[in-house]
């Protein structure tokens, strides 16, 4: 007998080929921006710990003067620490063909490579043989090599202050220390063209320097111990009795924002498929929910004849399950491949312009799997408790057609003062109210996720043109090396200049804490700060500090609370009053006046004019001079390849409202082509009934842009907050203009769909239509 159930269902499959396809692409849609999010960040979770396995990664760093190797036997002593290496590093400038790029370059040996091992991508290893022939020879960041076409065994002169030295390029290697190659504050993104880190053997340092000085302490901790704030300061104590005032900082893995970046990339993806994807989701599932119960629904005739001709309950249970377990599977695997194929490598591409992994792998996690599982029970169930509360009723009366007798209402004195379309409205909303909740959701979800596809994108561009246009004024930044604020002043005169002293710093207030930045700025007319109260321009040196607005949200700081920060390279806490709240994008932190600090230090130069920066140019003590320009077209250029992932949830958004309105529209039509036959036989008019239909559409949207309006604007707030980087505020906006369209968009969805319905109202069979009343 399953034969016939199999025909059947091959024939009502064709003949129901459009609500079928509309639940395919419903569950398409959300499976590939799902699962192609999901595949970049669990092929970058992997990718990224075999990577930091296989170079022995260290697990927490120090930084200081001349560490001596018996003191750093001593570290290795300690009881946390499992392995400890010393290494120099030194800042070179040069390269090939009479460039002048900034290379840093670390000593190595033996012992280096047990806490340290770049990944050779060519040319030779890093490793014993390099020690005994006593090489002179570099290996350099493989991302540089490509940009300047740099291959083993060409040479490349630097200066090393000490020393000029030709050297040649041992081989290409990658390093996750440098995973997100940013080397000072003034850098927008990773520049591979302008920097490298490098290596060399302690050999080829001797023979620079005359003595390897180590600069730098890379530990590995003991199996099993965290990396935890509590382990790090106690590290931090531990290393001072050794070290004394030679210690300038300690950092774990995740402090160190080179490496630990990849875990915020990761973090974002995760928040932006989450969030956009719940909406996505709810929108799905619920829509799968109510198509496929009608589908079945309207079998009711077709259930009471196969429960005449003796098919068991189980055959049909099975027969209707089949309706969503098939479209499901299809629809489910369809998504798979194209999230894998198209989505996957549009996310790996923004995030390739910032993070360097040796390999991105496209890998499917369980939680793809749990979500494909919950999309084959919601139709599959869908399907089976519909067709179970049919089959529940006695053959006799399903086969009719009917399974509940209808209610009628018997206030005639409200209906006689009513046209009869606003009763047949009002009917129509008071006996399917499920259907008319389903309509109003379907509008509001729908603006929802145009809102927020388009809005991030909005919202992305205000918050950078806010910081270029408003926050910096200045022409050229560039960093300072050893060199106090007088001298500056006296080297540049009356130059258009602004010196400011940039450290990465744990913030905390009460018991919250967060890492931020500390920004110390002298006198200048070349950053600004805004009062996020009413926009007015902040005089720092009139409060005792400001903080951005972020990050005292993030703290829950307000006017007048206590804020504490510590350095990296210091191990005591610094109290500050926040007496202002500023509406800067970025950094986020805190923001004190030079004039408020004990030593200030400077670390960057912002110039304003072109003649400043000749001068600063000359100066040997001002290094990496950008423009402006320049780094606007750094975050232009990873601003263009985040335009790709948002044109894809653009597009996603407005398939999905389109295929979920169009969807309900059709399936209304279904259930009611009864009725709309019976209007045409007692004489309505089509343009009567097409106004009918329209009113009842224009209920529908109106109801749904009530509810839909506040919520996109909600859901875009909560979404740009989500998905914003741990130091940029990125302040949730969209275009009038793009909202506009928005509207207009699921305004044009819901009465393109009602004029397909009343086209197919003047193309109904009358006999067809009411075969199933006889």
């Amino acid at each position: 007998m399953m034969r016939y159930l199999n025909k059947k269902f091959r024939r009502d499959f064709a003949a129901l080929l459009p609500q079928f396809f509309s639940v395919f692409m419903m569950v398409a849609v959300s499976v590939t921006i799902y699962s192609g999010m999901s595949a970049v960040w669990t092929g970058m979770a992997r990718s990224y710990a075999a990577y930091a396995e296989q170079t022995n990664l260290a697990d927490a760093y120090a930084a200081g003067e001349a560490f001596p190797e018996d003191s750093i036997e001593e570290v290795r002593r300690l009881p946390s620490v499992s392995k400890a290496a010393g290494s120099l590093l030194v800042r070179a400038e040069g390269g090939a063909a009479d460039e002048k790029n900034a290379f840093y370059v670390n000593t190595f040996d033996d012992a280096t490579l047990e806490v340290m091992s770049p990944l050779v991508r060519s040319g030779e290893p890093l490793g014993q043989d390099a020690f005994e022939r006593g090489d002179g020879g570099i290996w350099i960041d493989e991302d540089y090599a490509n940009a300047h076409s740099v291959s083993v065994g060409d040479l490349v002169t630097l200066d090393f202050g000490v020393a000029v030295r030709t050297l040649e390029v041992k081989g290409t290697v990658l390093d996750p220390e440098y995973l997100y190659f940013i080397t000072s504050h003034v850098d927008t993104v990773p520049d591979h063209v302008d920097n490298c880190y490098a290596y060399m053997t302690e050999g080829c340092a001797e023979d620079i320097y005359g003595a390897v000085p180590y600069n730098q302490l890379r530990l590995r901790f003991v199996d099993g111990t965290a990396r935890t704030n509590l382990v790090r300061d106690e590290l931090r104590e531990d290393l001072e009795g050794i070290f004394g005032d030679t210690l300038r900082s300690v950092q774990l893995r995740e402090d160190k924002a080179t490496i630990d970046q990849v875990n915020s990339e990761m973090e974002q993806i995760q928040k932006m498929a989450a969030l956009f994807s719940l909406v996505f989701l709810l929108l799905s599932l619920l829509s799968m929910h109510t198509t496929m119960s009608r589908l079945v629904g309207n079998q009711v005739v077709q259930i009471g004849t196969l429960r005449s001709l003796g098919y068991g309950r189980g055959s049909i249970y099975l027969h209707y399950g089949m309706f969503g377990t098939l479209v499901a599977l299809l629809g489910s695997a369809f998504g798979l491949v194209l999230g894998l194929v198209v989505v996957a490598p549009l996310v790996m591409a923004i995030k390739q312009s910032t993070l360097t992994l040796p390999s991105w792998d496209r890998i499917i996690g369980p939680d793809t799997a749990v979500l494909i599982v919950v999309i084959l029970a919601v139709c599959t169930v869908s399907a089976i408790m519909t067709a179970r509360r049919i089959v529940r009723h006695a053959p006799a009366q399903t086969i009719r057609g009917h399974v509940e007798e209808e209610r009628a209402s018997l206030r005639k004195h409200a209906r006689s003062k009513m046209s009869y379309g606003t009763l047949w409205m009002r009917r129509s909303v008071a006996a399917h109210p499920v259907r008319f909740a389903m309509a109003v959701i379907s509008v509001a979800g729908s603006l929802m996720l145009m809102v927020a596809g388009i809005g991030v994108w909005d919202s992305l561009n205000s918050s950078y043109d806010e910081v270029f246009d408003h926050e910096y004024s200045y022409r050229y930044a560039g960093n300072l090396a050893g060199i106090s604020s007088k001298a500056v002043a006296e080297d540049l005169g009356d130059e258009p200049y602004q010196l400011s002293q940039v450290a990465s710093a744990t913030l905390a207030c009460g018991e919250a804490e967060m890492d931020g930045v500390l920004t110390v700025l002298d006198e200048g007319e070349q950053l600004h700060l805004f009062s996020a109260h009413d926009g007015s321009e902040v005089d720092l040196s009139s409060v005792s500090a400001a903080m951005s607005r972020k990050a005292a949200e993030d703290l829950g700081v307000t006017v007048g609370d206590t804020v504490s920060y510590r350095l990296d390279d210091a191990s005591e806490n610094t109290d500050v009053i926040i007496e202002a709240i500023v509406d800067a994008r970025v950094p986020q932190g805190v923001f004190i006046s030079s004039d408020r600090v004990d030593d200030f230090i400077p670390n960057t130069i912002y110039l304003g004019s072109e003649e400043a920066r000749k001068k600063a140019g000359s100066l040997g003590y001002v290094r990496d001079v950008v423009s402006v320009e320049h780094q606007r077209s750094n975050v232009d250029e990873m601003m263009g390849s985040v335009r790709s992932i948002m044109y894809i949830l653009m597009l996603a958004s407005f398939v999905l409202s389109a295929v979920v309105l169009y969807n309900l529209g059709i399936l209304s039509y279904i259930e009611r082509v009864r009725e709309y036959a019976a209007m045409r036989v007692l004489g309505f008019l089509d343009r009567e009934i097409d106004g009918i239909v329209l009113r009842e559409t224009l209920l529908n949207v109106v109801s749904g842009l009530v509810l839909g309006v506040p919520l996109s604007l909600a859901f875009l707030r909560v979404y740009v907050r989500t998905v914003s980087m741990e130091g940029v505020e990125w302040v949730p906006y969209i275009e009038p203009g793009h909202y506009v369209l928005a509207l207009a968009c699921v305004m044009a969805f819901s009465f393109f769909i009602s004029w397909l319905v009343c086209r197919r109202i003047r193309r109904i069979d009358m006999v067809e239509a009411f075969k199933t009343m006889e």
